[in-house]
């Protein structure tokens, strides 16, 4: 069963890349032809760096960042319509994640996987500073505006991938590069999250496995292979569809509906030798790091917050991204 899957995802993949590339050769002989004089939505939010926002004065999250433990999971606002307004800097669907410590990596002291992901090991305290990031994954109606602007490439949708499908608007965009995903984070003043920022955001500062606790993975909390794929959808959902698997910080979706692309370079043995404060990766590699499980995810372990995957920069079906920004 497993083989047969794996066999259909790499058929799948192969498919994705090849429309791809097809795309993106249309996409150029559309920039060919167009002006360089023209003002565009691009000179708009242009940026020549990642520019850090100043610490707030007061966090509009509903949450106190003191305590991981004070989510009020019954009245999280699901309603995505600000995730598709995009601003330079816009931190309105953005959740806050203080400064300081966490544990990065598996917990021994709770997680039993620990021993069969050695990927995740040693666990450690990384301190961080402080950061945003977005409160769901980016949707698919949000990329649609960075295309129009002329600034993210066209996709080409087949299959599982949720692009120019009506009715997904509003769920994860997937079947999107790392190199795109980045793009898109640009376009709107924002960057990738590193892996630690990601892992941060996901489990806070108490070590716990699930962005939730400790209860396993199941479709109470995550979109995921339980009772079928996408919880019997046989598809992504829209983003904040499982708001009992809000993260301590009230991030939506870091486990499950899509695996999400981070900044960094994958080294399965990084964290032997990681710098305790703020690490953003190895310097350079072959793979990217994605996190978080997806819809198709069939095992509890892949909905761990730890769990760390690797991938090429190519579209893939389970995999979408969200975007951060450092604050001062």
């Amino acid at each position: 069963m497993k083989s047969a899957r794996k066999i259909l995802r790499q058929i799948f993949t192969i498919y994705i890349f090849y429309s791809y590339f097809l795309a993106s050769c249309n996409q150029k002989e559309i920039d060919n032809t167009s002006t360089k004089s023209e003002t565009t939505t691009n000179d708009i939010f242009a940026i020549d760096t990642f520019d850090a926002i100043d610490t707030p004065t007061e966090i509009d999250n509903d949450i106190n960042t003191n305590n991981t433990d004070t989510i009020n999971k019954d009245t999280i606002e699901t309603d995505n319509d600000t995730s598709d307004t995009i601003f330079t800097n816009d931190t309105s669907n953005m959740v806050f994640v203080p400064a300081g410590k966490f544990l990065r990596g598996c917990n021994n002291d709770v997680d039993i996987e620990c021993g069969s992901y050695p990927n995740e090991s040693p666990g450690a305290q990384i301190d961080l500073d402080s950061f945003y990031i977005d409160r769901t994954e980016v949707t698919a109606n949000a990329y649609a505006i960075c295309i129009n602007a002329g600034y993210c490439t066209a996709l080409k949708s087949a299959g599982f991938c949720n692009w120019e499908i009506a009715e997904k608007g509003n769920h994860p965009m997937n079947c999107v590069t790392q190199s795109e995903s980045e793009a898109y984070c640009t376009w709107a003043g924002k960057r990738l999250p590193t892996e630690a920022e990601w892992e941060k955001a996901a489990r806070g500062t108490d070590g716990r496995t699930y962005p939730w606790g400790e209860e396993i993975a199941s479709c109470n909390y995550a979109v995921m292979d339980d009772g079928g794929n996408g919880c019997g959808a046989d598809s992504t959902m829209p983003v904040g569809s499982k708001p009992a698997g809000v993260s301590p910080y009230g991030a939506l979706d870091m486990s499950g509906n899509v695996w999400e692309w981070t900044a960094d370079w994958y080294d399965s043995s990084y964290y032997v030798s990681s710098p305790s404060r703020n690490p953003t990766g190895p310097n350079f590699g072959s793979e990217r790091v994605k996190r978080g499980g997806s819809f198709y995810s069939l095992r509890e372990s892949d909905l761990r917050a730890s769990v760390r995957r690797n991938w090429f920069n190519s579209p893939d079906f389970e995999t979408g991204f969200r975007c951060a920004i450092p604050v001062h």
